[in-house]
């Protein structure tokens, strides 16, 4: 068979034409002509564009991150859009590909759009190792429109008090009213218990719970915990509760101030579309807190978006919410 590719090329090549030499030599009119050459593997990465070495920095900086999001902070950093095909081929030279999950997932019927903020949190728990306390637990709460952390709280115990206190945070912190929010969780004792519910109801807030077995009715906030874990939790070593309450406050810090979901991770565009999720166009005003509200474990309570009611009535502090 190469023989004959040889002989058709050689005639190929002498002027005859290809369709009446691949007939008569019986090979295929793809194998006359000559093929693309590639690149060696062991070569290494060519010379590029401009911009790549950003990208290669970015991803190094980012080892869990996959190119979606090293697509859009490579946007932020470069000030220009970058696509996520050249970020992956760019990670691909470079080894830098993480691997993929399984996109084969099972869907549930019923789906909740939101059109504003504060209209459905997503309410989960998950538990971080510390050497003085053990394992600790961080109830967090997560608005699925700005994608935002409303509320965290970090105790050493997870029981309905903990999940009413970082849910009781988030809404005197943003100042929802009644009947505007629905909190979303899953089948966990702390938030099917009586005292969570009743709580619930009594301010006004509708209570949406998971299939069981179902981590995708609480995507954001798995998702959220999921990229906590990687990029804080599990490289850091924590002493007490203390300490990892202040780990915790600096990612969320760094998180809410450089996060990159929605059509923030399009900076590019000179001027939001009616209907553009950034949250620069729509975060109303809230009060900042004077100080942290208290916590059941030891230690100082560093639960955010908790504003203390003592120095100022809970009237007069709905009042500015409301402003």
């Amino acid at each position: 068979m190469n023989e004959r590719v040889a002989r058709s090329r050689a005639l190929v090549a002498k002027g005859h034409r290809p369709t009446i030499v691949t007939r008569v030599l019986q090979v295929s009119r793809q194998s006359v002509y000559r093929p693309i050459s590639r690149r060696p593997a062991d070569a290494g990465p060519g010379r590029g564009r401009p911009g790549d070495g950003n990208i290669v920095e970015i991803a190094k900086a980012n080892p869990t991150d996959g190119t979606r999001m090293v697509a859009a902070l490579a946007s932020r950093q470069l000030a220009e859009p970058v696509n996520r095909k050249r970020v992956q081929r760019v990670m691909r030279e470079h080894r830098l590909l993480q691997r993929s999950r399984n996109a084969d997932r099972r869907r549930r019927p019923g789906f909740f759009r939101v059109t504003r903020p504060d209209e459905l949190w997503h309410l989960d728990m998950t538990k971080v190792w510390t050497a003085a306390h053990g394992w600790v637990y961080l109830h967090a709460a997560i608005d699925c429109c700005t994608r935002e952390i409303t509320s965290w709280r970090l105790d050493v115990r997870t029981r309905s008090q903990e999940s009413i206190g970082c849910v009781e945070a988030g809404v005197l912190y943003r100042g929802v009213p009644p009947g505007q929010l629905t909190v979303g969780s899953d089948n966990g004792s702390q938030f099917t218990s009586r005292d969570f519910r009743k709580h619930l109801s009594a301010r006004g807030i509708i209570h949406r719970r998971g299939g069981y077995r179902d981590p995708e009715s609480q995507a954001f906030i798995e998702s959220w915990f999921g990229q906590f874990k990687k990029r804080c939790a599990w490289r850091a070593e924590w002493e007490t509760i203390a300490h990892a309450r202040t780990g915790i406050a600096e990612y969320i810090s760094a998180y809410t101030s450089a996060r990159t979901q929605g059509s923030a991770t399009e900076p590019h565009k000179k001027s939001p579309r009616p209907g553009d999720r950034n949250p620069k166009n729509y975060k109303p005003w809230r009060p900042e807190p004077t100080t942290t509200s208290g916590s059941t474990s030891p230690g100082p309570g560093l639960c955010r978006a908790a504003p203390s009611l003592k120095s100022e009535s809970a009237k007069t502090f709905r009042s500015r919410a409301r402003a």
